[in-house]
Protein backbone atom coordinates (compact mmCIF):
# COMPACT_ATOMS: atom_id res chain seq x y z
CA UNK A 1 0.00 0.00 0.00
CA UNK A 2 1.05 3.90 -0.62
CA UNK A 3 2.22 5.82 2.01
CA UNK A 4 -0.51 9.50 1.63
CA UNK A 5 1.40 12.01 0.22
CA UNK A 6 2.12 15.28 2.13
CA UNK A 7 1.08 18.15 0.30
CA UNK A 8 4.11 20.12 -1.58
CA UNK A 9 4.37 23.54 -2.51
CA UNK A 10 5.79 24.72 -5.73
CA UNK A 11 8.80 26.40 -4.51
CA UNK A 12 11.88 27.34 -6.61
CA UNK A 13 13.38 24.35 -5.19
CA UNK A 14 11.84 21.88 -6.05
CA UNK A 15 10.92 23.47 -9.26
CA UNK A 16 14.55 23.38 -9.99
CA UNK A 17 15.20 20.08 -9.38
CA UNK A 18 12.23 18.80 -11.55
CA UNK A 19 13.38 20.57 -14.33
CA UNK A 20 16.80 19.48 -14.09
CA UNK A 21 15.87 15.51 -13.41
CA UNK A 22 13.92 16.09 -16.66
CA UNK A 23 17.30 17.17 -18.37
CA UNK A 24 18.98 14.99 -17.29
CA UNK A 25 16.54 12.22 -19.14
CA UNK A 26 15.20 11.19 -16.05
CA UNK A 27 11.80 10.05 -15.65
CA UNK A 28 9.07 12.08 -14.04
CA UNK A 29 7.89 8.92 -11.80
CA UNK A 30 11.99 8.55 -10.92
CA UNK A 31 12.17 12.53 -9.65
CA UNK A 32 8.76 12.58 -7.73
CA UNK A 33 9.77 9.62 -5.49
CA UNK A 34 12.59 11.94 -4.05
CA UNK A 35 12.46 12.87 -0.16
CA UNK A 36 10.29 16.33 -0.31
CA UNK A 37 9.15 15.93 -4.03
CA UNK A 38 5.49 16.84 -4.69
CA UNK A 39 3.80 13.66 -6.16
CA UNK A 40 3.37 13.07 -10.62
CA UNK A 41 0.03 14.27 -10.41
CA UNK A 42 0.49 17.41 -8.64
CA UNK A 43 3.40 18.09 -11.18
CA UNK A 44 1.31 17.25 -13.99
CA UNK A 45 -1.30 19.79 -12.85
CA UNK A 46 0.76 22.55 -12.26
CA UNK A 47 1.68 22.22 -15.86
CA UNK A 48 -2.01 22.93 -16.53
CA UNK A 49 -2.43 26.01 -14.30
CA UNK A 50 1.05 27.95 -15.11
CA UNK A 51 1.87 28.57 -18.88
CA UNK A 52 5.17 30.11 -17.64
CA UNK A 53 5.60 26.35 -15.75
CA UNK A 54 4.11 24.13 -18.79
CA UNK A 55 6.75 25.67 -21.16
CA UNK A 56 9.71 24.99 -18.83
CA UNK A 57 8.60 21.30 -18.22
CA UNK A 58 8.40 20.70 -22.05
CA UNK A 59 11.69 22.51 -23.02
CA UNK A 60 13.31 20.25 -19.99
CA UNK A 61 11.67 17.11 -21.76
CA UNK A 62 13.02 17.84 -24.84
CA UNK A 63 16.41 18.44 -23.58
CA UNK A 64 16.01 14.90 -21.86
CA UNK A 65 15.13 13.70 -25.33
CA UNK A 66 18.10 14.82 -26.38
CA UNK A 67 19.84 13.47 -23.02
CA UNK A 68 18.34 9.90 -23.29
CA UNK A 69 20.18 9.34 -27.48
CA UNK A 70 23.11 10.77 -25.71
CA UNK A 71 22.69 7.65 -23.11
CA UNK A 72 22.04 5.14 -26.50
CA UNK A 73 25.16 6.32 -28.13
CA UNK A 74 27.39 5.30 -24.41
CA UNK A 75 25.37 2.45 -24.08
CA UNK A 76 26.70 1.50 -27.41
CA UNK A 77 30.40 2.29 -27.29
CA UNK A 78 30.56 0.96 -23.73
CA UNK A 79 29.53 -2.60 -25.13
CA UNK A 80 31.90 -2.67 -28.49
CA UNK A 81 33.99 -4.72 -26.86
CA UNK A 82 32.08 -7.61 -24.97
CA UNK A 83 31.72 -10.92 -26.10
CA UNK A 84 28.70 -12.16 -23.68
CA UNK A 85 25.63 -12.49 -25.15
CA UNK A 86 23.87 -11.31 -22.60
CA UNK A 87 25.51 -8.52 -22.37
CA UNK A 88 25.07 -7.76 -25.87
CA UNK A 89 21.30 -8.40 -25.45
CA UNK A 90 20.92 -6.53 -22.47
CA UNK A 91 22.49 -3.43 -24.37
CA UNK A 92 20.14 -3.84 -26.88
CA UNK A 93 17.01 -3.99 -24.88
CA UNK A 94 17.94 -1.05 -23.26
CA UNK A 95 18.96 0.89 -26.72
CA UNK A 96 15.88 -0.59 -28.18
CA UNK A 97 13.94 0.95 -25.12
CA UNK A 98 15.42 4.34 -25.60
CA UNK A 99 14.30 4.09 -29.00
CA UNK A 100 10.98 2.81 -29.04
CA UNK A 101 10.29 6.27 -25.72
CA UNK A 102 12.48 9.03 -28.35
CA UNK A 103 9.70 7.89 -30.73
CA UNK A 104 6.81 8.34 -28.71
CA UNK A 105 7.89 11.54 -27.19
CA UNK A 106 9.47 13.19 -30.25
CA UNK A 107 8.31 11.60 -33.78
CA UNK A 108 9.29 14.33 -35.71
CA UNK A 109 12.89 14.45 -34.17
CA UNK A 110 13.38 10.23 -33.73
CA UNK A 111 10.44 8.71 -35.09
CA UNK A 112 10.91 6.74 -38.13
CA UNK A 113 10.79 8.92 -41.67
CA UNK A 114 7.61 7.84 -43.60
CA UNK A 115 8.55 7.98 -47.79
CA UNK A 116 5.99 8.46 -49.03
CA UNK A 117 6.79 8.02 -52.61
CA UNK A 118 4.83 5.55 -54.83
CA UNK A 119 7.34 2.91 -57.03
CA UNK A 120 9.43 5.46 -59.47
CA UNK A 121 7.03 8.59 -58.69
CA UNK A 122 8.02 11.51 -56.76
CA UNK A 123 5.35 12.97 -54.57
CA UNK A 124 5.42 15.92 -55.74
CA UNK A 125 3.64 14.49 -59.16
CA UNK A 126 -0.04 15.19 -58.32
CA UNK A 127 -2.67 13.09 -57.99
CA UNK A 128 -2.47 9.27 -58.15
CA UNK A 129 -4.29 7.84 -60.69
CA UNK A 130 -6.22 4.54 -60.26
CA UNK A 131 -7.62 2.52 -63.49
CA UNK A 132 -10.93 -0.23 -62.65
CA UNK A 133 -11.57 -2.55 -64.78
CA UNK A 134 -14.90 -4.06 -64.38
CA UNK A 135 -14.56 -8.64 -64.34
CA UNK A 136 -18.06 -9.97 -65.23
Amino acid sequence: MRKPRVKTAKTDDNKTAILDGLADGKSLREICRSPGMPAVSTVLRWCGEDLEWQEQYARAREAGSDAMAEDIQAIADGIAHATDAVEVNAARLQIDARKWLLAKRQPKKYGEKVDLNLGNQQADTGPVQFEFKIVK
